[in-house]
């Protein structure tokens, strides 16, 4: 309309077009202008969702795995799990949330030692528990260990871990009496998340500051982590291959796996006569496993579960390399294979595959991987191998025997000649004691069930030939000295001792009989082999492994995996991905390779390397490229820190092979002969919190809300009817009223 201040009824038309359009141009820049002002306000403006939800970060959840047979671990419901947050300090204030509480479903929250399973089944067992949420562990310092004090043990393994898959009667023995077998449990829509000390103590912070005193508002938590598969292994897969018949890529589980390391010292093809099948003189295998476990896969450090074997096999390589390298070792009479296993906690998986792949004449590389023009490795089987030596757990002496030397067990059916040599380098060493087993002493080689073997990859060669020759080297004798065997407080401070009083000194002694034991292995490996000298060289009695290399490779995985001795041997995009903390090495799925294993492969190559030159990057990948390919070596390259084009080019004898379980190649998923374990496939795992208050005031609010969107939705249908009238933007004639 057009006003008129004087109030005399003007007469006029519609308003002209261009003054019109000028109007609208104005209201628009109005508007732009408080928009803009608003959007470069210095003070933030936080979105509807951010004042109500607080997201918590680095969650670690435990998850859901299958079998053949069923299911283990944990899932959110499919609508997220809530709850009022309960802090839980004691088992009396566990005991009192389970029975009392008047604002249930809680989500507990508890510190590190009350995750028992004791504790879990008792919460999970109530209806008015809904989810848990744990500290990782307590703070770690110099002076202060992370196990919770008053734990003595902790192991949610099993008390004979893989028994499904062990040789004679080795399942009959409670090898790990502290376990609980908490990780093989299946706790349904349970969800249980690790925190680490920042986000526990963020909930914490909030639960204190709302949830004290009982009263409205309450700290509430919501947990996403809904898992896709359901059952076993069978039923995942089944499944999935219905689904992708009607939708294009979908996933619901992923085999357990990743690759095996191995390598050797020298070229072994010069000691076959025939390219194509190895009939040369027996390998000698050395091994150890590479992988470990936890109730939170990801927070799987594995002290000495396996770290302990893989610092002192690699110790024993360098010290080996060492006189390659300086040109004093030319080769060996017997070649000797360094063989790191993957996914030997979740039933052998690693050395499964390899023994697997022998018997199909598929290892080193299967016949469909052999390209025309290449210098192509012979076949290895099982029957090739003469002398076998594994390394289980050997970081802790329940006691030390004979004169304060630590002592060490081999557990054998029937034990090779290295055996022998080994007791007798380790007797004139007078380093380390090592000794038959109790249950080796008593085992008749006719009669499997006589016979006992702890948890080790040689019962997979067993399984297949039971005449195989081999023995495992550990630190305990019946039973297992770790008492937190499979958890996540298998850390550097269960090698300082596995209390809560940090012994920086029995962490050193750990090293250093670590140290003595890989040499002792040394100069086994040298007597056995038949080391072929430079003629001007004058062999050494004895040949020491290197203390620093030992204590290097525990303290980069166990508390910096961004050391200088891994940025060393990485090339520069794998160095960018390590980080100050330590590395997890649960074995994850098939499809990813972890950096555990691509360091494993790059220090292996680097111990052994035959060409260790210095250049430009370009130039070193430039080689790669041209030698593409299964070869008898393989090159890989390292950048020179602090140089931005300067690289290690390493040429060695080092390869990976499939550490995917045979089940999956056959397609068999519901094999008793072979791992069958998977991983679910998950959309999201998030946890965040909010406050909620008592439910006459939610009921409040809900009411006040209908009815302002009721009256909203009145107007808006009156001014839809009415708008013509109510807009019209008419005025009167003044000429016509004249």
């Amino acid at each position: 309309y057009v006003i008129n201040p004087s109030r005399k009824k003007v007469s006029t038309r519609y308003l002209p077009r261009d003054i019109k359009a000028k109007m609208a141009l104005f209201r628009c820049l109005i508007l732009v202008l408080s928009l803009a002002g608003w959007a470069w306000s210095d003070s933030p403006r936080p979105t509807i969702h951010e004042r109500i939800y607080r997201e918590i970060d680095a969650t670690v959840p435990c998850f859901r795995l299958v079998n053949a047979t069923h299911q283990i671990g944990c899932s959110a419901s499919s609508t997220n799990t809530r709850g009022v947050v309960q802090y839980v300090d004691s088992s009396e204030s566990l005991i009192q949330l389970v029975n009392h509480g008047p604002h249930h479903p809680y989500i507990a929250l508890l510190e590190p030692r009350l995750l028992t399973r004791d504790n879990i089944l008792r919460l999970k067992s109530s209806s008015r528990i809904s989810g848990t949420l744990v500290r990782f562990r307590n703070e770690t310092n110099a002076t202060t260990s992370s196990i919770p004090e008053g734990l003595g043990s902790l192991s949610p393994q099993e008390k004979s871990p893989n028994a499904q898959f062990a040789y004679g009667g080795s399942s009959q023995v409670e090898w790990n009496p502290e376990g609980d077998a908490l990780s093989f449990f299946d706790f349904g829509d349970f969800p249980i998340l690790a925190l680490p000390s920042a986000a526990f103590d963020e909930v914490l912070d909030c639960f204190n500051q709302n949830n004290a005193d009982g009263d409205f508002p309450l700290c509430s938590a919501e947990i996403t982590a809904d898992m896709n598969v359901v059952k076993d292994t069978p039923t995942c897969f089944r499944r999935e291959k219905l689904l992708t018949m009607q939708t294009t890529g979908t996933t619901l589980c992923e085999p357990l796996g990743d690759n095996n390391v191995w390598g050797t010292l020298f070229d072994f093809r010069n000691k076959s006569s025939n390219p194509a099948d190895y009939d040369g003189s027996p390998f000698i295998m050395l091994t150890t496993k590479l992988d470990s476990s936890a109730f939170f896969p990801n927070l799987a450090f594995g002290a000495n579960n396996e770290l302990a074997g893989i610092a002192t096999l690699l110790a024993a390589v360098e010290a080996l390399g060492k006189l390659k390298k300086e040109g004093h070792l030319m080769d060996t009479t017997r070649p000797i294979m360094y063989t790191f296993f993957h996914g030997e906690s979740w039933d052998y998986i690693g050395s499964s595959r390899m023994v697997y792949d022998m018997a199909r004449g598929d290892f080193p590389y299967p016949e469909r991987d052999n390209r025309r023009g290449q210098e192509l490795l012979p076949k290895v089987r099982q029957g090739n191998i003469g002398d076998y030596l594994e390394l289980s757990q050997l970081a802790i002496q329940a006691s030390q025997e004979g004169e304060g030397r630590p002592t060490f067990y081999l557990h054998s059916v029937t034990p090779s000649s290295i055996t022998e040599v080994l007791n007798t380098t380790a007797e004139a060493s007078g380093l380390v004691r090592v000794v038959s087993s109790g249950y080796s002493a008593s085992c008749d080689p006719t009669s499997p069930s006589t016979c006992a073997l702890p948890p080790a990859s040689l019962h997979s060669f067993l399984r297949r030939n039971d005449s195989f020759r081999g023995s495992v080297l550990a630190d305990f004798d019946e039973e297992f000295n770790s008492k937190f065997f499979g958890s996540r407080f298998d850390t550097q401070d269960n090698l300082a001792g596995g209390t809560p009083d940090y012994n920086e000194t029995t962490y050193e002694s750990a090293v250093e009989y670590l140290t003595d034991l890989a040499s002792v292995l040394t100069n086994t490996l040298l007597n056995i082999s038949g080391p072929v000298w430079s003629p001007d060289f004058d062999p050494p009695a004895w040949v020491n492994a290197s203390g620093d290399t030992v204590r290097d490779l525990l303290d980069c995985f166990l508390i910096n995996s961004s050391c200088p001795l891994f940025q060393t041997v990485l090339a520069q995009p794998l160095v960018q991905q390590l980080s100050p903390v330590p590395l997890p090495r649960y074995v994850t799925v098939s499809r990813i390779t972890n950096a555990e294993t691509q360091l494993i492969f790059q220090l292996l190559a680097s111990f052994t390397a035959t060409a260790n030159t210095t250049g430009s990057c370009s130039a070193c990948l430039d080689t790669i490229a041209d030698t593409d390919g299964i070869q008898a070596y393989n090159w890989t390259w390292a950048q020179v820190p602090g140089t931005s084009d300067q690289c290690y080019c390493l040429q060695s004898y080092t390869h990976m092979h499939s550490a995917e379980s045979p089940a999956f190649a056959m397609k068999d998923y519901g094999s008793r002969e072979y791992s069958t374990w998977a991983e679910s496939v998950w959309t999201v795992i998030s946890l965040r919190i909010y406050l909620v208050t008592y439910t006459a005031q939610e009921v409040g609010y809900l009411i006040c809300g209908l009815v302002m969107t009721l009256i909203t939705l009145l107007l808006a249908v009156q001014c839809q009817r009415k708008g013509k009238k109510i807009f019209a933007g008419r005025v009167l004639d003044h000429d016509s009223r004249n």
